[in-house]
């Protein structure tokens, strides 16, 4: 049973303003994109529940805290199926992608607490492009895991340095290449993210 005094209408419209989340409401709930999900299918094999429609129909509803709160709105592997299959052209991972930010900015006024470690590793690899311009192994693994350094060993020795034999690790990075292409690719997303806060905050002083 949905309260509507839990609910937040304006949620659907917060994920639409984000970069992914536009076709949200072209959904008609038809199922495709759960039925060709292989994290679904995984999901049944090892007990738990993975359900594309319903992220989408809790978000359209305005479950706010609900949605934001699932571990599962993690699990999605942008894979890109849902949005092959989609007859709506919802593209159900790029949606993903805008709950994911809103969820962050939440995390980060310390309204909700992410135990996922993707937001981790995502913001570790963007770190990596930034100062590099391309991705630098060896330091997005010390930057992922920071304070943990007995994983970080026992996840090197056992995948780590098969691809360094191979080659597919450098210890040192390779020069920066483009940089002012870079910067201003990370300005444009500063200026979005700035742009998404205010009108967050307008859109809450007038339900005060």
């Amino acid at each position: 049973m949905i309260r509507w005094e839990e609910t937040d209408p304006d949620f659907k419209y917060e994920i639409m303003r984000e970069p992914g989340g536009e076709n949200l409401l072209n959904c008609y709930q038809c199922s495709t994109c759960t039925l060709g999900c292989p994290v679904t299918e995984v999901g049944r094999e090892l007990g738990f529940e993975y359900n594309p429609r319903k992220v989408i129909q809790m978000s359209i509803l305005g479950l706010r805290s609900q949605v934001l709160s699932r571990p599962e709105i993690w699990f999605c592997a942008s894979c890109q199926i849902c949005r092959e299959w989609c007859p709506q052209d919802v593209r159900f991972s790029e949606v993903m992608g805008a709950i994911h930010r809103i969820a962050e900015r939440e995390a980060e006024k310390g309204k909700l607490e992410i135990r996922s470690r993707r937001p981790d590793f995502a913001h570790a690899f963007l770190n990596q492009v930034r100062k590099y311009g391309r991705q630098y192994e060896m330091g997005l693994m010390r930057e992922f895991y920071k304070g943990r350094i007995l994983q970080m060993m026992k996840d090197y020795r056992r995948l780590g340095m098969a691809l360094f034999l191979k080659g597919k690790t450098a210890l040192l990075p390779d020069k920066i290449r483009r940089r002012e292409e870079i910067a201003r690719i990370f300005e444009k997303i500063r200026e979005h993210e700035e742009k998404i806060a205010a009108e967050a905050a307008e859109t809450a002083e007038g339900r005060q």
